[in-house]
Parts: C-alpha cells; structure tokens; sequence
C-alpha cells in the first residue's frame, strides 16, 4: 500500500495528539490543523521523535478560507488525502438556563459547522483516493444528554445524524464514515471541564472525575489512547465493511442497548 495521508483537526490537542501518535507509528503522513502554533509546533516535534512523518497547518475551521487554503496546501504537496478526523472543539459546561445566545453560536460554529465546513471541502481529495476514512471524534452526550452539558447534547446528536448521512451519501466513492463517541477522557480540557464543575458543587475536581469514572462498570476514566486505539481499527483493513456507524468508548457508561 502506498503512503496514506491524513489530516486531523484540533490535532494539538489530547485526543488529537493521540490519534495523530498511533497513525504516525503506522507510516501514515499526518497534517495537524489547529489554531495554536505553540501547541502545534510541540506536538509535531514529538511525532517526529517517531520519524519524519508530521507536520502542521496554523487554521480555524471556523473560518472557510483557513480551511480551503488547507486543503490546496495538501493537494499541492500530496495530491491526495485518505483519511481525514475531525477532532476540533468541544461544549462548555452549563444547562438551558446558563448557556447564552453567544455560547450556542460560538460551540456550534466550532464543532457542528467546522466538521461540516472541513468534510465538505476535503471530499474532493477524498474522493480521488478510492478507498479514504473519516472520522468524527463526537461524544456521548449524543446518545445519553446531559442537563449540564446541553450543547455538547445537541451538537453531539447532530453530528451522528450528520456521520449517517454523510456515510451513504460518499459509499459510491468507496469512502467510509464513522464516529467515535468518547466519554469522560483524561485530557487537559477535562481537567478543566472538572474545574468548572467543582465550581457549581461542594465536591472537588478529583471527588467529581471518581465519581463519573465510578458510573462505568470499570471505574475509570476514558485514556486518550482508547479512542486512539479505535481510529487506527477504523482506518484499518479489517474495518473495510464499517461505515455509518457511532461507536461509544467509555467503559460501559452508556446505558443504552
């Protein structure tokens, strides 16, 4: 098989950061989009210990023209794409009476409209490669709401509707679309997701993250590595006949059938 290229947004972060790891080890040429150069710059320097394989584009899938010029720079340098995980944004804490006008726009341009912006402006490139994968990094919430965490709720139900439609749309073009829905995953953005919550509550950080790992029947906390570990089945051979599906990694959490 010849070199894979992929392209992860929100790739400086935790679960980014781990997808783009786990591909890097795989010999698949991985491009990080995000807005933070610093963060970018650090991660790539860590993915290249692994060999020269990581690179990063400086963007906001917020903006159209960050995200089209992106893509020109890969199509320029590669000619193709074949995996693409979009892994930008994620909701505040708060419920229907705390989440502002402002707050809804801002969450759902990052995450909902961002995945949209970047998957149908990289279909293109996907579609040239025959045999591509994308990834949505959604959540949860989707499946099981939470009062606390209302636009993660909606945004997260929204975006497997959209991985369902998108799946049998791009079938004819031999491009398969999955989501993976995290729960509670140890990253610095839980760290600070346990801070906000600690702040409407008498409990501490460390007493709310045991007791949300403790509604697993593992009693613990997603790793970063255990979506990792899923993205890198997805993009696999033996994932050739998934597509259109949302796959929960959180330990049993979800209580649903």
């Amino acid at each position: 098989m010849t070199e894979r290229v992929a392209l992860i947004s929100g790739g400086s972060g935790g679960i980014g950061r781990e997808i783009a790891l786990s591909f890097v080890k795989e010999n698949i040429r991985v491009v990080l989009l995000s807005r933070s150069e610093d963060k970018l710059n650090k991660v790539v320097e860590e993915l290249n210990r692994q060999g020269e394989r990581a690179e990063y584009i400086i963007g906001d899938v917020c903006n159209l023209h960050d995200i089209s010029e992106a893509i020109e720079k890969i199509h320029s340098k590669y000619g193709k794409l074949d995996i693409l995980v979009n892994c930008a944004g994620g909701g505040p804490v708060g419920g229907i009476q705390k989440i502002t006008d402002e707050e809804w726009i801002q969450n759902i341009s990052v995450k909902q409209l961002g995945y949209i912006r970047l998957t149908r402006e990289a279909l293109p490139l996907l579609i040239q490669s025959g045999q591509a994968s994308i990834i949505n990094i959604i959540g949860v919430f989707g499946k099981q709401p939470s009062k606390d965490f209302i636009i993660g709720s909606v945004t997260n139900a929204a975006l497997m509707a959209f991985t369902k439609a998108v799946a049998d749309d791009m079938a004819k073009y031999g491009i398969r679309v999955n989501a993976i829905n995290p729960g509670a995953t140890n990253t610095e953005l839980w760290k600070e997701t346990l801070k906000d919550l600690a702040a409407d509550s008498e409990l501490s950080p460390e007493q709310i993250n045991q007791n949300i790992a403790d509604l697993s029947p593992m009693h613990r906390i997603a790793e970063a590595k255990d979506i990792a570990n899923l993205a890198s089945f997805l993009i696999s051979d033996k994932a050739e006949f998934i597509t259109g599906i949302s796959i929960n990694v959180d330990g049993g959490t979800y209580s649903g059938i």
